[in-house]
């Protein structure tokens, strides 16, 4: 008698926290009534593949109110520290038992799930290949557009050979990205999404107004199931928005691998 094989447990994560050092509060900054986090949730929670969604916060009083949003949308947190990222995320992992992680952060409202679900989707066929899977080793998709996706396991053995003291504790992505060891494979975006210099992350006052456009014109139009490929139609021809925040200093570029020396490079 043959047994079926287990399916993977697939979640997604989502780092998010009240403490933002450029824009504080933002996770929970509204537009038309609703915070940009429970947008997000809600983009996420369409996915075909994704099996349930993970807020991971702190355990700071301020980000209470973060859990109150999690609950109210009926998915799981995690608090955990403040600083070190990687140990939040690892913990997460160890406490619900997933499998698979799609790791994502808060300051992405546009959170595209036809491009996740195509993410998850080649990373399953080809896990054996890969140790790690994202659309942001190397930017050609808009920012706000990543994704990570690796297995549990290798999150926490990542985790336990990284120092306590290393100040990068508090990423997650640049402990895959930088490891030799681990098999990298970055999905480069089509022609039509490769748009590196357009920014739909929010980490600034400027970013908040940008996405706030774009998020009150499709409310107005009452379009609730938007993708990437309508925000670019939609900006193409509002090209004045771009320019609200493409001027401004991005910190997480340092954080970027300069050389795709050793990386896999794909485009679906």
């Amino acid at each position: 008698m043959k047994h079926k094989k287990k399916q993977k447990k697939i979640f997604a994560t989502i780092q998010a926290r009240m403490g933002s050092t450029r824009l504080p509060g933002k996770v929970l900054k509204k537009i038309d009534g609703i915070p940009l986090l429970e947008y997000q949730i809600k983009r996420i929670k369409k996915s075909k593949t994704i099996d349930n969604v993970i807020i991971a916060t702190t355990k700071k009083k301020e980000d209470d109110k973060i859990i109150n949003l999690a609950k109210k949308l009926n998915v799981l947190y995690f608090r955990g520290s403040n600083k070190d990222v990687l140990k939040r995320i690892t913990d997460a992992t160890k406490k619900f038992k997933f499998d698979i992680n799609v790791e994502l952060i808060s300051d992405s409202p546009f959170s595209d799930i036809k491009i996740i679900d195509k993410m998850v989707k080649f990373f399953l066929k080809n896990k054996d290949k890969y140790d790690y899977v994202s659309n942001g080793i190397k930017m050609t998709y808009p920012s706000g557009m990543e994704a990570c996706i690796y297995e549990s396991k290798t999150l926490i053995n990542i985790e336990k050979k990284i120092k306590k003291n290393n100040k990068m504790r508090e990423h997650v992505e640049c402990h895959f990205t930088k490891n030799k060891k681990l098999r990298k494979c970055n999905i480069s975006a089509p022609k039509k999404y490769n748009y590196p210099n357009i920014f739909l992350e929010v980490d600034t006052p400027e970013d908040f107004i940008m996405v706030s456009k774009i998020y009150k014109y499709f409310n107005k139009k009452k379009i609730l199931n938007f993708y990437l490929g309508d925000i670019l139609k939609f900006l193409k021809k509002n090209k004045q928005i771009i320019e609200i925040n493409n001027k401004v200093p991005r910190s997480w570029k340092r954080l970027k691998v300069s050389t795709m020396k050793n990386i896999k490079n794909v485009q679906f």
